[in-house]
């Protein structure tokens, strides 16, 4: 029985995290759930009613994130702390503006989302296939449409901390130009599950939903 028990815990242990020993618990230099104190100012967090208990932190002139590794093809980078003050979100991200005209013939955000699932795969050996892709949407409380195009790597490390990789891209139609970022985040799994409650699910994303008007639906 003990034989028995022993090898399911090692199953449940291993199945579906297959090279976690690889894959971070840090990105850009900061540490998935460890206190938020050594990096930011803790006064200039900012809250939303959209995210109650979490706390953002966006850097800009009054606000630097302290130990940021920065990426030169990232410019933007915030962090998001549960009420604790304990880091659950990691993101670096760029904002890419193009005409309609230039986008219906390249995404770049696409193509940029894609390159990183293949780059990051090898960096830390793992199949791209892992890389889960979903498609969701949101309304905001201007009614503005907002696309995402989102690929999640879910792993554990250890025991109890689970993690997501998160390369995302979104979309928003201003009529003459689309407006799109590409994000890269390394978060907390049950903070990004819970964040992502936000946006409602889709079966698809191509060029002509995102290119059409959907003011007033």
């Amino acid at each position: 029985m003990k034989e028995i028990l022993s090898s399911l815990i090692i199953i449940l242990l291993f199945t579906g995290n297959a090279h976690s020993n690889s894959l971070p618990d840090s990105i850009f230099g900061i540490k998935i759930n460890k206190d938020a104190a050594r990096h930011i100012d803790l006064n200039k967090g900012k809250t939303s009613e959209d995210r109650p208990g979490i706390i953002s932190y966006f850097e800009k002139d009054d606000l630097k994130i302290h130990g940021l590794v920065r990426n030169d093809d990232l410019k933007h980078y915030y962090i998001r702390t549960d009420d604790k003050n304990k880091i659950k979100i990691v993101t670096g991200y760029k904002i890419i503006l193009k005409s309609v005209d230039f986008f219906s013939k390249k995404n770049r955000c696409l193509d940029a989302k894609n390159q990183y699932i293949k780059k990051l795969s090898n960096f830390y050996d793992v199949d791209s296939s892992n890389f889960k892709n979903n498609f969701y949407k949101k309304i905001t409380k201007k009614n503005t449409v907002v696309f995402y195009d989102s690929s999640e790597l879910y792993y554990k490390k250890g025991f109890f901390e689970k993690y997501a990789l998160q390369i995302l891209c979104t979309y928003i139609n201003r009529g003459k130009s689309v407006n799109s970022a590409l994000y890269i985040s390394l978060a907390d799994q049950d903070y990004l599950n819970s964040s992502m409650q936000l946006w409602t699910k889709i079966e698809k994303l191509d060029k002509e939903m995102i290119l059409s008007n959907f003011e007033g639906f």
